[in-house]
């Protein structure tokens, strides 16, 4: 079987799937799919073109957060496309401080976004440098659009290392329920 190319050639992109569609976002392009018609159409693209960001499904809006702006410069943007509506709105970003270098991953988690972070600073002491990393969990309010931090490691739990993947909240459910 033979699917039709995509439009546009797309590197660092992030893809989710709506209804039977697939949303595919990367900078200047944000494109559908739909396979029952083997079609690709393009869609109003974000206010704030990125790439490298986060896309999740969210009451019938594609959340597109964080990303590199064609500047190479990070940025801790959210915004939500209506999927009806086909219309981009620009939500508050999300509070991070650029110097803790942050490796972020979204994850829907009972009904609600949900962004682990995981936070490095580093330190000079009488010329050693030292590493440390804080993993935090943050849940989005829609209504009052604000992230609020619902988890930190404590100090004397152990670093999860820099590849550490969202793997918690898909093998240890029950544990994150008595966070949240």
């Amino acid at each position: 079987m033979t699917v039709c190319a995509m439009p546009v050639a797309m590197e660092f992109h992030n893809a989710v799937e709506h209804k039977e569609k697939i949303y595919v976002l990367q900078g200047e392009f944000f494109l559908f799919y739909e396979p029952q018609k083997d079609y690709w159409g393009f869609l109003t693209p974000m206010t704030v073109p990125r790439i490298q960001g986060l896309a999740a499904v969210y009451k019938d809006s594609i959340y597109y957060i964080a990303g590199t702006c064609g500047n190479h410069q990070r940025v801790f943007t959210v915004e939500a496309y209506d999927i009806e509506l086909n219309k981009w709105t620009r939500k508050k970003d999300f509070p991070c401080d650029q110097s803790i270098n942050p490796y972020l991953k979204l994850v829907l988690f009972q009904n609600k976004l949900h962004l682990f972070v995981r936070a490095t600073q580093v330190t000079v002491e009488e010329h050693i440098f030292r590493t440390s990393r804080k993993n935090s969990l943050y849940q989005y309010d829609d209504i009052a659009d604000q992230w609020m931090k619902v988890y930190e490691t404590p100090d004397r739990l152990w670093d999860l290392g820099r590849h550490f993947e969202c793997a918690v909240a898909k093998l240890y459910p029950q544990c994150l329920q008595k966070v949240l």
